[in-house]
């Protein structure tokens, strides 16, 4: 049997179908096989009729494999600090993927609880980078 490598646009498609299933991890094996699929567990009542439970924390997450850059790459000054308050769509961090850098920007305003990774580490597709806890409309003072 003939070896095909996986195109990058081939992958790009793996991940946003993973993304999309709510995939965490994938992992292939060779020399007769094994596949280990991961999906996050489930965090709340699963009864539709049960009360929404509200989330006090979510995570920004690499949206693909790359290098995070927490950090201006010249300019070595943070986008952001862990307790600092951010706006919907305001720049947390950079995300390097071969020659191109990829914003990482925040879903929705909140505070930043803490950074889970160093400067220039490298990620995996759906790895957390930033832990924020959403504000109240009330305490919004930016």
């Amino acid at each position: 049997m003939e070896k095909q490598a996986l195109t990058l646009e081939q992958i790009r498609r793996l991940a946003k179908k993973m993304y999309a299933a709510g995939l965490h991890e994938l992992e292939l094996r060779n020399e007769s096989w094994s596949l280990k699929m991961r999906f996050p567990e489930p965090c709340g009542p699963i009864n539709a009729l049960a009360a929404p439970v509200e989330k006090t924390s979510f995570a920004l997450r690499a949206p693909m494999p790359g290098k995070v850059l927490l950090a201006h790459p010249c300019q070595r000054t943070a986008y952001v600090q862990p307790g600092q308050q951010v706006r919907h769509d305001e720049l947390l961090a950079l995300l390097k993927v071969g020659p191109l850098y990829l914003p990482l920007r925040s879903p929705a305003d909140g505070r930043v609880v803490s950074i889970d990774v160093q400067q220039d580490q490298a990620v995996e597709f759906g790895s957390a980078i930033v832990q924020l806890e959403p504000l109240d409309a009330v305490s919004v003072t930016l």
